[in-house]
């Protein structure tokens, strides 16, 4: 699986399961996908660990919702995604 699928599938993961409007809550600039607190669910819940409780999978399951690191464009990937959303949020 390519690490954009990777990516938008953890993204309905979180538009399902998540905290409301997740993506804007993100520091794009700061994520690392290998780091345990500014990775997406770090940033999102604290920690890597909290983070899997907190959607409800598991470490062996994060790989499939581009959670873990393991593609060489997964961080690039999620600030596409998250860019994208706060684009699609600004009215015109």
């Amino acid at each position: 699986m390519a690490a954009v699928d990777k990516v938008q599938a953890g993204a309905a993961l979180l538009d399902d399961l998540g905290p409301e409007q997740w993506w804007t809550k993100l520091d794009a600039a700061n994520l690392e996908i290998s780091s345990c607190v500014r990775c997406v669910l770090g940033q999102l819940y604290g920690t890597y660990s909290v983070g899997l409780d907190g959607v409800g999978i598991s470490t062996n399951d994060a790989r499939l919702y581009g959670f873990t690191a393991g593609d060489s464009d997964i961080n690039e990937r999620w600030r596409e995604e998250i860019a994208r959303r706060r684009l699609a949020a600004v009215p015109v």
